[in-house]
């Protein structure tokens, strides 16, 4: 080193010679640029906490560093300030937490297996949970992984999902712009939502196609899984959350989906929570439950430290081997071992001089004359009583902002000015209450402090600051309020400035409706109800209170819907607006098939004026419609729709025309007027193409989907399934997503392709689970059923049969009745239980009696034959199977109509009718062998067979026993296998 050079000059010099700007140096280092830029100036004296972090992001090595900080505390620059004594070393070694360290440690070399996890370390304030948080953030990052993090906060307004926003605004901040589009993909507009400032780094994006909002939520989320599983490739992430039971209900529906979906992802989640903060009822402590079920949750205790453990602390703090057992003693019986209360205390006794420098060392007063803090408070309260005025001042500001604050924030708010204030935080930040986040901010070092700043306000000194603070920010960010208005409904909130609270909150709002946000938006829109109150505004609490019903229509549960759209119905002023809130209630009613919707939906169609409402008329007529289709009075249903129809056709209203499209082509289905069905399904793909509207494109493949599966072939069907598959998860559209892959079972296993139905069909079930489709996934049991009777595991056929007849038992839904009898039925009849499959098909028959269903009964007739057949009743058999027979070919239904001709054919048989049983068997192998149905195909064979042996024509009952046997060996349809080679094995 030159003699005579100044730390001030080298620093200068060296960083230059690294190419760094004052702005690139003070981020690396941690500190603000305006901080950097006097300490290079000769203005500021640093901390040594500041010199340690420039000389690392400077590349020092260690060895080297001792020389470099001495210089830069070998005599002050001239004209700074007189900085304060360091009070302790600010970066302590690592004390008494080896083992939940190591325990940390296996839990993620347990993820780079491919086990996502989650680690929740637990404890009272100030015990250590961050610090053990970040020591391990040191190890695995040292690994190589990705590491992303953020916090929650309490006294600040909510912001949905903060601490993932924080997580990936940082990540997106500092990746290379060509890692960062290679990362994100096509997730890249979803997870701008959250951090818009990747449009700044990558270029406009093109918004993805808007879908109903739980189905943009689960795209959102979805979206973010997957830019996850990017990130942590073959290396890992691991995401940190610190204090978790400050969060949102939006972080904990995310966090949850993400445990949930990446399961096989080398991800660890490390989450810090208070324990004694979670209240019965707290979202943290239903998702332990769930978390330790799923056995994908280890949670770490953390105590206090022991009296040895605070000796080792101590020692560390004060750069010494060791302190006098006495002080230890002292130091613990007050602080009981809490690792931040040691610390608050030191740095108080400190300060008051009880404890002071003596040469490279310390000294302090004797035990006796010890003056201990008898709290954390109490510690932090003595040391802040210390601060100098402007100081105080910008602490409080701070600590009301929240738990970081932009400078450009502080001096905004703060009276003081920007020299002024800079020495305060520079004596905030000696004294280690302040640490610099960023270039422009500043942290609070441990919550407690911030907690006990915010406390000692008085109320009315606390929502004066308020209001300086709303009406200082709506200054500063004038041209951007939206963005801002979360904070700001906050600050005037808790100012009582209630006409500007009602303001800010609404737009809180529907800023956390476009994330989706639900818990929160209601949140906010329940401030906005009470500053309305305050006001004694009827009509903008009128509005507040059907906002809220809106979001509890998508959110769930109904009763909350019906209750604030019955409020909001209370404070109405005019009928109109009565008569559409009374339609309201019936939608929500009817979209989950409550009868009392009824009632609201006709008083509606009594009020609204079909000339100035005719759109809600409209819908009004629809949700009707859709009531008699839950009925099965699919005819009445059709009739309104229809009546809808030529009210909704002039206004082309994309989304009402969809839904009465979508009812129709539902209700012709249930009809099995498949041709029909499929007419309104292709009504609404062309109205999604016309109107470049995807939720309508795939309410139209997926009518059409279904009516292919009814009238086949299979591989027809197959391909407009796909074409829904691709559209749905294209946008993201969970709920169909889930019915193509049901769709695709079915084909599947009409095709006898079982292994591919199995795994469709759960995909299905797993979809619907996460989309929250509690009907799709009862209704898919059925189909369950289906594929596990035929590959012969029978005991998980039993344990679908009783779900779905459970979930039926709790419904009036007329398909869950019959589908789930059906599948019963199916179940039975393979096992030769024919007294029980003729129980379960009569329960079908008498729950559609008074209906217009004509769905049920094509899908069972020919199983509800068979099964009678079985039973010895061939005559009941043979007059069942004529009219489901005559059914299947007025719905023009190829496979349903083979199906009844095999049956035919073994009632002809048995009937000692052999050629017009074998004139069945032969029309029911011509529908078949075009469709591809290996199984059906099959059993019409074996049929056959067992006719053609019987009338001594051996080798043409060979020949089709040989057939049916390769069939069912192609399909893995053991059973079946069974019987052919029983057949085979008999004496001929």
């Amino acid at each position: 080193m030159e003699t005579g050079l100044t730390f001030t000059a080298w620093l200068k010099r060296k960083r230059r010679e690294q190419g760094l700007t004052q702005e690139i140096l003070a981020g690396l280092a941690g500190c603000s640029t305006p901080y950097l830029k006097k300490i290079e100036a000769g203005q500021r004296q640093p901390t040594r906490q500041v010199v340690v972090a420039l000389l690392d992001a400077l590349q020092v090595p260690k060895d080297a560093q001792p020389t470099y900080i001495a210089l830069a505390f070998a005599s002050p620059p001239p004209g700074a300030a007189e900085p304060l004594t360091p009070l302790i070393a600010p970066q302590t070694d690592f004390v008494g937490r080896q083992a939940e360290l190591a325990q940390m440690r296996q839990q993620w070399a347990q993820v780079q297996q491919g086990h996502a996890r989650i680690v929740l370390v637990s404890g009272e304030p100030g015990v250590g949970k961050t610090r053990l948080a970040h020591e391990f953030i040191t190890h695995v990052a040292h690994s190589g992984a990705a590491v992303l993090r953020g916090g929650c906060y309490e006294y600040e307004a909510t912001t949905p999902y903060l601490p993932f926003v924080e997580a990936l605004r940082a990540y997106v901040r500092t990746q290379p712009a060509t890692l960062l589009r290679q990362r994100l993909g096509p997730t890249a507009p979803e997870i701008a939502r959250l951090a818009p400032e990747i449009e700044a780094r990558l270029g406009p994006l093109a918004p993805n196609p808007t879908l109903p909002p739980n189905d943009e939520r689960l795209r959102l989320f979805d979206n973010i899984a997957r830019f996850l599983a990017s990130v942590a490739g073959e290396s890992g992430l691991l995401v940190f959350l610190d204090d978790l039971h400050w969060a949102d209900q939006a972080t904990f529906a995310l966090l949850h989906y993400l445990l949930r979906n990446l399961t096989g992802e080398r991800l660890l989640v490390v989450a810090t929570y208070r324990e004694a903060d979670l209240a019965r009822g707290h979202p943290l402590a239903d998702a332990l439950v769930t978390w330790h079920r799923e056995r994908i949750a280890t949670r770490i205790a953390l105590d206090r430290l022991s009296e040895q453990e605070t000796g080792t602390l101590l020692a560390t703090l004060f750069d010494q081997t060791r302190v006098s057992d006495e002080f230890i003693a002292a130091i613990y019986r007050e602080t009981e071992g809490n690792p931040f209360f040691i610390e608050e205390v030191v740095k108080s006794l400190i300060e008051a001089g009880q404890v002071y420098r003596e040469g490279e060392g310390w000294g302090r007063k004797a035990i006796a004359e010890l003056t201990l803090p008898r709290s954390i408070q109490e510690a932090v309260g003595r040391r802040l009583a210390r601060l100098s005025e402007p100081c105080a001042d910008a602490l409080h500001i701070a600590a009301t902002l929240g738990k970081t604050s932009a400078f450009v924030e502080l001096a905004a708010v703060s009276q003081l000015d920007e020299e002024t204030l800079l020495d305060a935080l520079d004596e905030a930040s000696a004294a280690q209450l302040l640490r610099p986040e960023g270039t422009d901010s500043f942290a609070f070092t441990h919550d407690k402090i911030r907690e006990t700043l915010v406390e000692e306000l008085n109320p009315v000194r606390r929502r004066r600051l308020h209001q300086r603070i709303g009406e200082a920010l709506e200054k500063l960010y004038a041209a951007q309020l939206e963005a801002h208005a979360a904070d700001l409904a906050y600050h005037f909130v808790e100012s009582r400035d209630w006409g500007r609270g009602l303001a800010y909150s609404k737009q809180a709002a529907a800023k956390a409706e476009g994330l989706f946000a639900h818990d929160e938006a209601i949140k906010y829109l329940g401030l906005a109800r009470e500053c309305a109150q305050a006001l004694g505004d009827r009509e903008q609490e009128a509005l507040v209170v059907e906002a809220l019903g809106d979001v509890y229509a998508i959110r769930r549960p109904a009763s909350l819907a019906v209750e604030h759209y019955t409020a909001a119905l209370v404070l109405a002023q005019s009928a109109a607006k009565r008569a559409v809130l009374k339609a309201r209630i019936g939608d929500v009613y009817a979209v989950i098939g409550d009868e009392r919707g009824v009632e609201f939906l006709q008083a509606a169609e009594r009020e609204l004026d079909p000339e100035t409402q005719r759109g809600e008329m409209a819908l009004t007529l629809a949700h009707l419609g859709r009531f008699q289709h839950y009925l099965g009075q699919h005819r009445r249903a059709i009739e309104l729709l229809e009546q809808a129809y030529a009210l909704a056709e002039p206004l082309d209203d994309t989304a009402t025309l969809r839904t009465i499209f979508g009812h129709l082509a539902g209700a012709y289905l249930h009809l099995a007027r498949y041709k029909e069905s499929a007419d309104y399904g292709r009504r609404n793909l062309l109205l999604g193409q016309r109107k470049n509207h995807p939720l309508a494109t795939l309410i139209g493949l997926g009518s059409l989907s279904l009516s292919a599966l009814y009238t086949g072939p299979w591989p027809t069907a197959l391909e407009i399934i796909n074409r829904l598959r691709v559209l749905a998860e294209t946008t993201g559209h969970r709920y169909m997503l889930a019915w193509s892959h049901i769709e695709d079972a079915v084909a599947q296993h009409g095709l006898g392709e079982f292994s591919a139905a199995r795994r469709s069909a759960q995909e299905a079930t797993d979809q619907a689970q996460r989309a929250g489709d509690v009907r799709g996934a009862a209704l898919f049991d059925y189909v369950h059923v289906l594929i596990e009777t035929d590959l012969g595991c029978d005991e998980r056929a039993g344990v679908y049969v009783d779900q779905a007849l459970a979930a039926a038992n709790a419904s009036n839904d007329i398909l869950l009745h019959w589908a789930s009898r059906w599948a019963a039925a199916y179940r039975h009849v393979q096992r030769e239980e024919w007294p029980e499959a003729v129980r379960r098909l009569d329960e079908a028959v008498t729950r559609l009696v008074g209906t217009h269903h004509r769905l049920g009964p094509v899908h069972y007739g020919p199983t509800h034959a068979e099964a009678y057949l079985g039973l010895g009743n061939v005559a009941e058999a043979a007059r069942l199977n004529e009219a489901h027979l005559a059914l299947a070919r007025e719905a023009e239904s190829p496979h349903y109509e083979a199906l009844a001709l095999r049956v035919q054919g073994q009632i002809r048989a048995a009937q000692g009718r052999a050629e017009e049983a074998e004139a069945a068997f032969a029309a029911a192998i011509a529908i078949h062998e075009p469709s591809g149905g290996r199984l059906e195909l099959g059993r019409a064979l074996y049929h056959r067979a067992r006719l053609r042996r019987d009338l001594g024509r051996s080798d043409a009952a060979r020949a089709d026993l040989a057939r049916a046997r390769d069939l069912f060996a192609a399909c893995g349809a053991p059973r079946d296998l069974r019987r052919a080679d029983t057949l085979l094995a008999h004496p001929w």
